[in-house]
Formats: structure tokens, sequence, C-alpha cells
């Protein structure tokens, strides 16, 4: 869970624009010399586990901001061309509730598992 504040997005909001372009940062970031080819950007929505509490307390009308929300995750699909010209499917995902955003997770899909071609 990432520490919260007032201004703390309620964790089924979608990405804000400016948790966008954090998650569009971490991952420019993570793929120097490459060209980069975006598909899509989009929250991961917390674990049940996670939100539920978070849910309970919010109807209870006891939600403060001093009480820990569940992590804002973007989930990043892309295809990076790297020196070998070679497209290579990504996905990433980044924390963007935390200052200047955090690569949590990051790998490569499948040929078998790749989502639809874009044009």
């Amino acid at each position: 869970m990432s520490s919260s504040t007032s201004t703390t997005p309620h964790p089924l909001h979608p990405l804000s624009i400016s948790e966008t372009h954090v998650a569009r940062d971490v991952v420019l970031s993570s793929h120097t010399n490459s060209i980069i080819d975006f598909r899509s950007l989009s929250l991961k929505e917390p674990p049940k586990a996670e939100l539920l509490p978070f849910l309970d307390l919010e109807n209870a009308g006891l939600l403060t901001a001093a009480i820990p929300r569940p992590a804002r995750l973007a989930i990043v699909t892309y295809d990076v061309i790297g020196g070998d010209r070679i497209a290579k499917y990504f996905e990433s995902l980044v924390d963007v509730g935390v200052i200047g955003g955090k690569l949590v997770s990051q790998e490569v899909v499948s040929k078998p598992a790749h989502a639809a071609l874009t044009l």
C-alpha cells in the first residue's frame, strides 16, 4: 500500500493525465535508445483483499487521509524497437502513486500471447 494524502485519488478512479504521464516517463526511461510504440495504458485495479477494507471504511464514513490506500498501479503495454530493429512486446506495471513513479515489474510477452495488432 502506498502512503496517502488528501489528494490521493479513489483506488477505482481511472488514471489522471498526470498519472499517465508518470507511467509513460517511467517506461521511456527504462528503454533508452529505443523506439517505444505504446499500445495501452490503464489502471490496474487493486486486489480485492486490499480494496475491501478501504471500501468498508469509506462506506462507514470512517475514512480519513491518514488511512493507507491501495497502490495506484498503471499497466502499460507497448512495443520496443531497439538497435536490432526487431519489435518486442512488453507489459510493465508502474506505481504512479510514488513521486516520480516506480517500475514494479516489466516483462517481454511471448508471441502466442500478443495483443491484437495496432496501426
